[in-house]
C-alpha cells in the first residue's frame, strides 16, 4: 500500500469530524444560540397569551356548568367569585332554609400555581382586584355548605336561575357591544397576567351564555 492511499491519522485544523468540519460545528451552534435570543421573548409572549386564554376559559367553563345544572336540575345556582377563584353552590332541593346552599365543587383557582401572576377586575360589580374579597363572607359548615351566599352583602354572587338566565341583582351586565368593538372598550371580567400588555375580557350575558377573548388593548387580536 502506497503512501498517497493509506488512511490519515491524526486531526488537522478543518479536518471533517463525523461528516462536519469543527468551523461549521462552532457556525451552527452560534445560528442555535442567536436563534434562541431571539426567539425567548416570543415564547414567553405565547405562553402568557395561553395562560391568559386559560383564564378565560376557565371562567366560561364554570358560568356555563353553573348554567346546565341551574337548567337540568331546575334548582337556582349561584358562583361566588373570590380573588383567587369561583365556587360554586346550588339551592336547597326542597326550597330556600330547608338545607342549606350546597357546595357543588373545588374553588377553580386562577393561579393554581400559587405565584398570584393572575389579577382580574369586575366591571359588573364595579370592583378592582384589591377589593374583591379573599375568602367568603358567608358561613360554611364542615361540608363546605352554606345558609346563603349573599349574606351581609360582601360575596361577589352572580345567580344562575331555572331557565338558565342571569340574574344579576344589584350589580349590571356590561353591554355586548363594549365587549364586541375593537378594541374592546370593557366587559363584564377583564383578566390580567403580570409582565404581559394582553388582556383577557370576559363577556357574561344575560341569557347566560358567556364568551371570552384576548386582545391587546390597542385592539391586537389574540
Amino acid at each position: 500500500m502506497d503512501a498517497a492511499s493509506r488512511p490519515q491519522r491524526g486531526g488537522r485544523p478543518g479536518s471533517r469530524l463525523g461528516g462536519f468540519t469543527l468551523i461549521e460545528m462552532i457556525v451552527v451552534m452560534g445560528i442555535i444560540v442567536m436563534m434562541a435570543s431571539l426567539m425567548g421573548p416570543t415564547l414567553a409572549t405565547m405562553f402568557s397569551n395561553r395562560r391568559l386564554e386559560n383564564a378565560g376559559t376557565m371562567v366560561s367553563s364554570v358560568l356555563n356548568e353553573a348554567r346546565n345544572t341551574a337548567v337540568t336540575q331546575k334548582r337556582r345556582v349561584a358562583v361566588i367569585f373570590c380573588r383567587d377563584g369561583l365556587r360554586t353552590y346550588r339551592e336547597p332541593k326542597y326550597g330556600e332554609g330547608t338545607e342549606g346552599f350546597q357546595y357543588l365543587n373545588a374553588m377553580r383557582r386562577y393561579n393554581v400555581d400559587g405565584r398570584g401572576e393572575i389579577s382580574y377586575d369586575l366591571h359588573f360589580a364595579d370592583l378592582e382586584y384589591e377589593d374583591i374579597p379573599e375568602e367568603l363572607g358567608s358561613l360554611v359548615d364542615g361540608d363546605g355548605n352554606i345558609d346563603n351566599p349573599s349574606v351581609g352583602g360582601r360575596d361577589v354572587v352572580l345567580w344562575f336561575d331555572r331557565d338558565g338566565t342571569v340574574d344579576f341583582g344589584e350589580y349590571r351586565d356590561v353591554p355586548t357591544y363594549e365587549f364586541s368593538a375593537t378594541p374592546c372598550q370593557i366587559a363584564d371580567v377583564e383578566i390580567r397576567m403580570a409582565g404581559s400588555l394582553e388582556i383577557c375580557w370576559v363577556d357574561i350575558r344575560a341569557t347566560g351564555r358567556t364568551v371570552s377573548k384576548v386582545e391587546e388593548p390597542d385592539g391586537g387580536d389574540e
